[in-house]
């Protein structure tokens, strides 16, 4: 069996696709080939190697928040490989949808669950409209703190927090500037122009919660806490969470956050696998909730999320603590390898895809 992992070049070497291409290589009996490709050097010859169908299955490590012109690439080829009839994990209908915050809300709202109050701005035209429409949003009162969150990033970035109505208003300005001016940074609006005005919700208790998901099936979750829990709404308290992407925050003794081990109730386990199987049609990833006042509001859907990662020698996941071992001999990746096989498997027992018949110049066909 021969796999195809696409990842963009500064992450070849990171966690999430070496863990993936250990896991799929313990297989012997499967005798897994894996090639990885950086997208940045994908070429004639990768073209021309997928007229073939040499790939069983094929994952894409591009993220879902890179830049427009890298993600438009990743979706060229992922939707090549599916024409010629290798099975994609988190397909380009899901990476489609998925690579917006846009998408993010729009499979939230069909899913039937909540989300913090927010307000979409458009800044694709360039004109004076987008920095009108974050103006107007300072009405009515009683909306601050706000969060403005670009619509094609990850991690925070381009995430800007505004506690009044003057932050409001400086935020507009630049973006103002960038409109009357547009230069070659990155307008205050993130790469595509698009974003989020979205209010600020501080937690019960400072917390977040990661629900996984893997092949239409809950996996494992996560929360993190605060390691100074100053009590309800914690959020701005010492050592508190703050940070929009909290479950993906450096998990080191010295981090101000705590990562555990935890069981979601029936319904947050339903409601992870309706967003993201059955609304999304993801094969795996994960959302993100908060609770305030004990109701869950949804902030974030995810499709290359990084999973703990377990230590063999231990049967530990550093960086999370499971004081009850809900993890105990559990290996995620190693999970996420079964499900790329198993499609591999599928792929193999269907008739191969005959390479298309190419006409030379000149050549009339008469039927």
């Amino acid at each position: 069996m021969r796999a195809l992992l696409l990842s963009p070049e500064r992450h070849l070497q990171g966690a999430w696709l070496l863990n993936l291409k250990s896991e799929l290589e313990k297989r012997n009996s499967a005798k897994v080939e894996v090639d990885i490709v950086a997208i940045e050097h994908w070429g004639q010859s990768h073209f021309d190697t997928l007229e073939q169908s040499p790939w069983d299955v094929a994952v894409n490590r591009v993220s879902d928040a890179s830049e427009p012109a890298v993600a438009k690439m990743a979706l060229v080829i992922m939707r090549q490989l599916e024409l010629r009839g290798v099975p994609v994990i988190n397909p380009s209908s899901a990476y489609s949808l998925l690579m917006s915050k846009s998408g993010h809300h729009a499979v939230l709202r069909l899913a039937g669950v909540e989300m913090p109050e927010s307000t979409f701005v458009n800044g694709l035209g360039l004109t004076a409209n987008s920095s009108q429409a974050l103006s107007l949003l300072t009405q009515p009162e009683g909306k601050f703190p706000l969060l403005y969150k670009p619509c094609a990033a990850a991690y925070a970035k381009g995430v800007v927090t505004m506690n009044d109505k003057a932050e409001l208003e400086a935020f507009a300005s630049q973006v103002q500037s960038f409109v009357n001016s547009p230069s070659s940074q990155v307008s205050p609006l993130g790469n595509d122009h698009t974003g989020f005005l979205q209010k600020f919700c501080a937690p019960d208790l400072g917390q977040y919660f990661r629900v996984f998901v893997l092949d239409g099936k809950f996996q494992c979750a996560i929360k993190v806490v605060p390691r100074d829990e100053s009590g309800p709404g914690a959020a701005g308290a010492a050592g508190a969470v703050t940070s929009t992407c909290a479950c993906s925050a450096n998990k080191t003794a010295s981090s101000p956050l705590r990562f555990f081990a935890y069981t979601p109730t029936e319904e947050e386990a339903a409601e992870a696998v309706r967003i993201l199987s059955q609304v999304a049609k993801a094969d795996c990833g994960s959302v993100e909730f908060l609770l305030i006042e004990g109701k869950r509001l949804y902030f974030d859907v995810n499709l290359l999320s990084h999973l703990p990662v377990r230590d063999v020698s231990s049967d530990t996941f550093p960086g999370f603590e499971d004081p009850e071992g809900l993890w105990s001999n559990r290996n995620f990746y190693a999970e996420l390898a079964m499900l790329c096989l198993s499609r591999g498997r599928s792929r193999q027992s269907q008739p191969a895809h005959p390479p298309a018949q190419r006409q030379t110049a000149g050549t009339c066909v008469v039927s």
